[in-house]
Parts: C-alpha cells; sequence; structure tokens
C-alpha cells in the first residue's frame, strides 16, 4: 500500500479547500500502517487509499513518539521495557510531537484518535487522559524494572555520542537506571527527592495531579490476525480512544506533554514494537492559514483634528474571528516594506464577527496634513494578514468659525423646582448649515441678568436638573 510520507518541511498540500480536513498520522515508523476497524472510516479510508499524511521518525528527522510506564509504586515509578509490551501498569504515557504538523498551531482539529495494542489481559483499558507535566522516554534498550542490568542511558551523551539521556523512574528529564533516581539522577534525598511530579515535583505520579481534560474512555476490538509473538492469541486487540479535545488544547497552544492511558492488566504496546502494532495518532485537521486581508479600509468625518476609519472585519483561516488588529499612520505612503516603522494606534476595537462593519476614530491630528493609514489583521499564533488597502485623507483647516448665536432661546413651561426652555439648534459654523452640528452646548442660570462679561460666573446647568 503506497502511503504519503512526508518531509517535515512539506507544505501539507495548503492548496486544502479550507473547509476539508487534512488527515494525517504520527507514528515512529511510517513504513507499516493499520487502522483498525473500530477506528474512524475517515481514518481507515484514508491509510486503504494511502492518502493519509504519515509524520515518522525519518521524513522528520527527529524522534516523533515518546511513550513509556508510569506507576505510583515506588519501585516502578517511572520505566519503559523497549519493543515488548510492559506487564505493569497501571498507567502508560504517550506524547506524539504535533509540531511537525505544517498548520497544526492555530488550526481546528476535526478529530483525533489514539490506536494502541494490547498483547494479551482480561481487562481493557479504562480511559486516556491529558498530561499536565512535561516527561521524557529514556533508553529503551531492552530490560526490565527488577533486572540489575537494566540499561542506563551513557551520560557521554551529554556532550554527544551515546544513547539519549532520558527519564528515570523518577520522572521527567533524569538519566533512567536500575534504581530510583532524582531527576538529575543524583541519589534522592529530602531536598532532592527521587518523586518529581505533582506542582512541586516532589510527588508519585497521581491522577488528579499530573493529569487533566475529560477522560477518553476506550474502545477496544480483536485484532483478528496474526498475534504478534509476545501476545496472547485469543485476547491481543486494538484499542481505540477519541482524544479530539486533547488535540485541540494543543492546537491552541496549550503545552504537549502527551496522554497517559490507564490500562489495567493489558500490556500496551510500545512504538518500538514496530509493524501494525506501534501506537498512532490519528488527526483530521483544517490547517491554520493567514488571516485574509482588509480591503475595504476607508476614512470620513475628516475634521482639522480627528477622522474615523471604517472597514469590514476580515475572516482568520480556518474560518472564524481573527485575534488582534494592528492600525497603523503616516504622513507618507504607508507599503508593505515601511509597515514597522509607522506609527501604531492605541486602543484599537477587537476583531469583529468576519463581514461586519467596524469603525474606529481618529484623534489628536493636525490640522492641513496628509495622512496614510493601514491595517494588518493577526491571528491567535499572531500569523499576520497582508497589507489592507492604504487609505489618505487630509484634515481641514483650524475651526476659527464658531457657531452663530442662539436667537430664539425662550422659557415655554416653569414649574417650583424646574424650567422648561427651547431653541434653534446652530451651525457649527456661523450660519453655514453644511458645516454639520455643534459638538455640545453649556446653558448656565442665574438670580440675575446673564451677560457675555458674566456667562462665566453663572451656574452650569447639570442634564437632567
Amino acid at each position: 500500500m503506497a502511503l504519503a510520507i512526508c518531509a517535515a518541511a512539506s507544505a501539507i498540500a495548503m492548496a486544502t479547500s479550507p473547509s476539508a480536513g487534512v488527515v494525517v498520522a504520527i507514528q515512529r515508523d511510517g513504513t507499516a500502517m493499520y487502522a483498525h476497524s473500530n477506528i474512524d472510516t475517515t481514518f481507515r479510508d484514508a491509510v486503504a487509499n494511502g492518502s493519509i499524511l504519515v509524520y515518522d521518525d525519518a521524513s522528520t528527522g527527529q524522534d516523533v513518539v515518546d511513550d513509556a510506564t508510569i506507576s505510583w509504586h515506588t519501585g516502578r515509578t517511572y520505566a519503559n521495557f523497549g519493543a515488548a509490551p510492559f506487564s505493569i501498569g497501571p498507567w502508560c504515557a504517550y506524547k506524539f510531537d504535533t509540531s511537525v504538523l505544517p498548520g497544526f498551531a492555530g488550526g481546528t482539529v476535526v478529530k483525533a484518535q489514539l490506536q494502541v495494542y494490547n498483547g494479551s489481559g482480561n481487562e481493557a483499558v479504562s480511559m486516556t487522559r491529558i498530561v499536565t507535566c512535561d516527561w521524557a522516554e529514556g533508553n529503551k534498550l531492552g530490560g526490565t524494572w527488577d533486572n540489575p542490568t537494566f540499561p542506563g542511558a551513557d551520560l557521554t551523551a551529554v556532550g554527544g555520542g551515546g544513547p539519549e539521556p532520558g527519564c528515570s523512574y523518577a520522572h521527567p528529564i533524569g538519566i533512567q537506571t536500575a534504581n530510583n533516581r532524582a531527576a538529575d539522577n543524583s541519589a534522592p534525598s529530602p531536598t532532592n527527592p527521587a518523586q518529581s511530579w505533582g506542582v512541586g515535583r516532589n510527588a508519585w505520579f497521581s491522577i488528579s495531579g499530573d493529569t487533566g481534560g475529560t477522560p477518553a474512555n476506550g474502545s477496544f476490538s480483536l485484532y483478528g490476525g496474526t498475534a504478534h509473538p509476545s501476545a496472547s492469541t485469543n485476547s491481543d486487540a486494538f484499542g481505540r480512544f477519541t482524544v479530539t479535545e486533547f488535540v485541540q488544547a494543543w492546537a491552541d497552544g496549550a503545552p504537549n506533554y502527551g496522554m497517559a492511558c490507564a490500562q489495567k492488566n493489558r500490556p500496551l504496546f510500545f512504538s518500538e514494537a514496530g509493524d501494525v502494532y506501534q501506537p498512532v495518532l490519528f488527526i483530521e485537521y483544517l490547517p491554520n492559514g493567514q488571516p485574509e486581508a482588509v480591503t475595504d479600509l476607508a476614512a470620513y468625518n475628516v475634521d482639522w483634528n480627528q477622522l474615523d476609519l471604517t472597514w469590514t472585519a476580515p475572516t482568520d483561516v480556518p474560518a472564524g474571528p481573527c485575534a488582534r488588529y494592528e492600525i497603523r499612520w503616516s504622513t507618507s505612503q504607508i507599503t508593505t516594506e515601511n509597515w514597522d516603522s509607522a506609527a501604531l494606534l492605541a486602543d484599537v476595537p477587537a476583531p469583529a464577527v468576519p463581514g461586519d462593519a467596524q469603525t474606529f476614530t481618529v484623534t489628536g491630528l493636525q490640522p492641513e496634513t496628509q495622512y496614510w493609514f493601514a491595517i494588518k489583521a493577526f491571528d491567535g499564533t499572531d500569523w499576520a494578514s497582508d497589507l489592507s488597502n492604504v487609505v489618505m485623507a487630509t484634515t481641514s483647516v483650524t475651526d476659527f468659525i464658531p457657531p452663530a448665536a442662539i436667537g430664539d432661546l425662550a422659557i415655554v413651561d416653569t414649574r417650583p423646582n424646574h424650567v422648561v426652555v427651547t431653541f434653534t439648534a446652530p451651525a457649527d459654523d456661523g450660519s453655514d448649515p453644511d458645516s454639520g452640528p455643534v459638538t455640545g452646548y453649556e446653558l448656565r442660570f442665574s438670580t440675575s441678568y446673564i451677560s457675555d462679561a458674566n456667562f462665566a460666573a453663572a451656574t452650569p446647568v447639570v442634564t437632567g436638573e
């Protein structure tokens, strides 16, 4: 079967329609792939017809899968068992490097499923949960937790060469050895304990402290084919966990520390098992794309010291509101090349629903001056749109013409505690009706005659008084 093995730099067919999800798989060895019948048909069909995009160690040039045993038993705090299925749980961890997927960050996950293989046992794997702190796989050269020859890491690996350093039984970043070790590979002590899970990095692994998310319950189906050499011929099975919530969280920017599976007494296989027995993460997602550019930026209500900008909110890719705007101005033409040197406007509005009209008033301008304005939209990963159309506006001369005096102020109703007055609204510039309305009124009262000379001494009227 021909499968599409993708290089890390692949453009992942970015011509894909925003409405069509890209179907991918992450696994250690992409030369063999299997999707069991309990996996979603989207993934099974893509495997069957060879259209699935496979990201593995060889195509990406890096390790894309980490997996190991987790236990809260002090003798088996953290271990892994190479290509053989592990026989002691109760948890194992799988971490798939989603950063190798082009456009994954900021994308929309349509569905995601984890496929794992168990060799024998009579209790199903009960759930999968997201891991909330980081860990490393360590070496997988064989051996078991209680074997004195359990291989440790070559310490020269720190300076290059030798097996990669990994986790101790303790947890995240120590060197794997046959004995409990602290995370720095030293002997445990009260100030440097072997226990390194939990918020304080000083506890054994716990479900409440080190995992989160809504548990993804699994479904197991018998393989029905030739059993793995280490498996039971009558109980070997593939498990499926729908983990869309977890994978979407990683696309949204949450740290990807992988997933922990509660395996009961079913020995799940690690990625070194290879062939069809290795764990696989299937994902269908809409790749994150560049937000659309604003194309209808316009300036109106241009005055001597301010103006209004208006535009239609663009869409992000996948479709949805953008995350933020940058609006910049200059007294010379704005281009893509000089965008960063243009002045940035503060307190701009948040992006609206795509297609909605938006308005922003720019104040503090100088009279009789040409200004250029442009806008860019940004998505949640800070990917910027192309430059919008650039709009130019010239502010008017300073406003030296006062409104005409109100000549028909009249009291039309007198009450014990208030009066009602009427008047005709004047134009902004003298009697020119085209100059627009005035910006406000100041009404004052006094118990004596009011003139220009004593107007400021009269009492201002508060609205509603």
